[in-house]
């Protein structure tokens, strides 16, 4: 409720923020690749964690908690299980929170988690509306990427469809 200006999420809005996490990893790294390095060799440069968050994202991130206390203390007890953990983790050195990104998908899901939470617009419901959201908010435009917006929109659905809705739908072998 703290987060959310007094209104606790409703219970759909929680299922849709999942959705957009669990579509986001499938998207960024197809749930295998915790790691991807640009063209320099600065360790860095390019993206950690199933969600491929980047280093600026991170300090961004960063920022937005250390001015929202109630925010820091849920993310802080989310990703430590513990009452009576500190906030101390926002103080790790650079190459200590790259490392914990690259080996724990928790902190990987908090990070792109507050990389959406600061955005204006809520997550949305139906999975294409997620798709243009992914493509808008945290993929920049996937214009470098991308023939075209429509196609990052149908690769993102597809990754949807091939690794996240046997799961998602109890259907996982």
């Amino acid at each position: 409720e703290g987060i959310y200006v007094g209104k606790a999420p409703t219970e759909a809005y929680q299922e849709a923020v999942a959705r957009m996490l669990f579509g986001t990893a499938a998207q960024e790294s197809s749930l295998l690749w915790r790691r991807q390095r640009s063209c320099t060799w600065d360790g860095s440069v390019g993206g950690f964690s199933l969600w491929q968050v980047e280093w600026g994202s991170v300090q961004d991130s960063i920022k937005y908690l250390r001015s929202r206390p109630d925010v820091r203390s849920r993310a802080t007890w989310w990703l430590w299980r513990d009452h009576n953990a500190t906030d101390a983790w926002l103080d790790m050195d650079k190459d200590a929170l790259l490392w914990l990104l690259r080996g724990w998908d928790r902190a990987g899901a908090l990070f792109a988690r507050l990389h959406y939470l600061r955005r204006p617009e809520p997550i949305p419901d139906s999975l294409v509306a997620q798709a243009h959201y992914w493509l808008r908010y945290y993929n920049g435009g996937g214009v470098l990427k991308y023939k075209s917006q429509e196609q990052a929109i149908e690769q993102y659905t597809a990754n949807w469809y091939n690794l996240c809705a046997s799961v998602v739908e109890g259907k996982a072998e």
